[in-house]
């Protein structure tokens, strides 16, 4: 006589998958948290690379031209927010977009004071200028 077959225990078994399931989706949320706070850090790091770049530039275009820095590191945050674009050229080159014509007051956005005292609006002179951006 053959020993009779054991009935599965469907029971035991939905448990230890339901368990399986609690273990990886905790596991899976502990790794993503963790992933979150490596990218907060590489994000926080980023920032203060490009804040750093901003004042060093800024700093080294006013010694040369005799101007205020903290003016001028407010024009390159105007234009590279109006040209997200030209963050990484920025990054590389600095300097260099004051001389290639990128830097100029028409390619910002924020409103600036010109020589004459007046408050004036990037979107007000390009508009004069016959320029769309």
């Amino acid at each position: 006589m053959t020993a009779p077959t054991p009935k599965p225990n469907y029971a035991n078994t939905r448990r230890r998958k339901a368990a399986y399931r609690r273990g990886f989706v905790a596991g899976h949320a502990s790794a993503t948290a963790g992933d979150r706070v490596e990218f907060e850090e590489y994000r926080a790091q980023l920032a203060k690379i490009i804040i750093r770049r901003i004042a060093d530039v800024a700093s080294g275009v006013a010694f040369q031209a005799g101007e205020p820095a903290m003016e001028l590191a407010g024009h390159i945050v105007s234009v590279l927010a109006a040209n997200p674009e030209h963050i990484d050229r920025f990054m590389l080159e600095g300097p260099e977009l004051f001389i290639d014509g990128t830097m100029k007051p028409e390619n910002g956005c924020l409103p600036y004071r010109a020589v004459n005292g007046a408050i004036v609006s990037p979107a007000e002179l390009r508009k004069k200028m016959g320029i769309q951006q």
